[in-house]
């Protein structure tokens, strides 16, 4: 039920109290959650052919002399035996075979995500930014501290400057990035994304715009902080959420805590914790909806969560994460519902075999292009 996301409170204290006790039982919780250990068994349970496994045990039961015998009944008797042993055994064998992923050369060119982005200046320099790099920046009244952290801003107190000096936070595909703004607020922005935000906030209200996927935790300090996207525009005072506005897809704000205010063509729409608003296409309304947010922002936790996702939805997610084109070869196939829950380092040759197990299409890779048949 835990990996499922099923507990309740009391069963989340139970399971938490269980695991304190021994280390055995994190490194058993550990193993038997990982999907490397899901995607066996699977690998187990559809490898079992029975035609087959009966035959493979056949040839290797040696011939033997047959005698008639008359008591019917001690067949019977001696048939019920025998064969939920050789059953046993035919399973135990084909459950012991080697299984080897036909995909797993793409993991050596396809890698997952990590810590990248490129920070544009005032003046329109670019920084490449990585993990692993630490260092400092003046930009006009604020200093940029770049560290294991992402980015964060700090205001020198030398003033503020007439006109507001803006930034860019720009993540390829495959990359992601944090930024504390200068006002306390943390984003977390997501592959494929760009932020565009002032080094000062020097108005009455923070204003930012974005593209693509950001988590946002909004400092409270009595301004208004507007995220706009080309959809819609989303304010705030001191509350996190969810903005998803990538181009060509559905744009969704899902609020975690808090209240957000919705608002597209004049007309404003308020959420509350747990619901989320959804714009499908550009000529129609805003639909308010309840979720399971952590299927939205689990991507923040290092996680992939599809929940009744659609084949189209988890290919366009893994693509930007993992940084490959793809294409469906049968189109009938986008409509196919996968959910799970995995590990964003996993790898990707895990991941879509485990979509061909629990789902009906194959993958097959050529110039590093997915195809989905």
């Amino acid at each position: 039920k835990k990996m499922k996301s099923e507990t309740t409170r009391e069963e989340d204290e139970l399971l938490e109290s269980w695991l304190n006790e021994r280390d055995e039982n994190k490194l058993f919780m550990k193993r038997i959650s990982g999907s490397e250990h899901q995607l066996k068994k699977l690998e187990q349970y559809q490898s079992i052919e029975n035609s087959e496994a009966w035959e493979s045990l056949q040839n290797k039961i040696p011939a033997t002399r047959t005698v008639s015998i008359s008591i019917n009944n001690y067949l019977k008797y001696a048939a019920a035996i025998l064969m939920p042993i050789l059953l046993s055994a035919a399973i135990f064998y084909y459950f012991n075979q080697e299984t080897e992923m036909s995909m797993a050369t793409i993991d050596e060119v396809l890698k997952p995500g990590t810590e990248q982005a490129t920070l544009v200046l005032a003046d329109g320099t670019a920084q490449l930014l990585d993990e692993n790099q630490s260092m400092e920046i003046q930009e006009g009244p604020s200093k940029i501290l770049v560290g294991d952290e992402g980015l964060e801003y700090k205001s020198t107190g030398s003033g503020v400057s007439a006109s507001p000096s803006y930034n860019r936070l720009i993540t390829p595909k495959g990359g992601t990035y944090n930024l504390a703004l200068v006002d306390g607020t943390k984003v977390w922005l997501n592959a494929g994304s760009s932020l565009y935000y002032p080094v000062e906030f020097t108005d009455t209200v923070r204003k930012v715009h974005l593209t693509g996927e950001a988590y946002f935790d909004v400092a409270h300090n009595g301004k208004r902080f507007i995220v706009e996207t080309e959809s819609y525009q989303v304010q705030v005072l001191g509350t996190t959420f969810n903005v998803s506005s990538y181009q060509g897809e559905h744009s969704t704000t899902t609020l975690v805590s808090g209240s957000v205010h919705v608002s597209r063509s004049g007309v404003e729409n308020v959420l509350n914790p747990g619901q989320q608003a959804v714009l499908s296409d550009p000529n129609t309304a805003i639909e308010i909806r309840e979720v399971n947010t952590s299927v939205y922002t689990s991507w923040v936790r290092g996680k992939l969560e599809f929940e009744n996702a659609n084949l189209e939805q988890v290919m366009k997610r893994l693509g930007r994460w993992f940084d490959f084109e793809y294409e469906f070869v049968n189109q009938n196939k986008r409509t196919q519902r996968f959910t799970a829950r995995l590990d964003n380092q996993e790898k990707l040759s895990s991941i879509l075999e485990m979509l061909e197990m629990t789902t009906d299409v194959e993958f097959q890779i050529e110039n590093n292009k997915v195809l989905v048949k």
